[in-house]
């Protein structure tokens, strides 16, 4: 006797991957990253620095801002995992 997990193999051989329903997997009402942000919101705090300070990048790699979304790290999580 053939296993189901062997007979599903056979199926994505001769047919290809089974698609999903439409829209499986998507949440339409759920806000983007950027929509949720709040300004000042941190995701974690790293402690004082213990070891000498490194060399400074050169300026021209620098940026001085960086347009990211500020969330606390439970808010991240919830986004990915529900």
């Amino acid at each position: 006797m053939i296993g189901p997990i062997a007979t599903a193999g056979a199926h994505q051989a001769r047919m290809g991957p089974v698609p999903a329903p439409p829209g499986a997997g998507l949440l339409p009402d759920q806000p983007l990253l950027f929509e949720q942000s709040v300004p000042g919101r941190r995701g974690m705090q790293l402690p004082a620095l213990d070891v000498p300070r490194a060399t400074p990048l050169p300026a021209t790699l620098l940026r001085n801002t960086l347009p990211l979304p500020e969330l606390s790290e439970p808010e991240v999580v919830r986004h990915f995992t529900n």
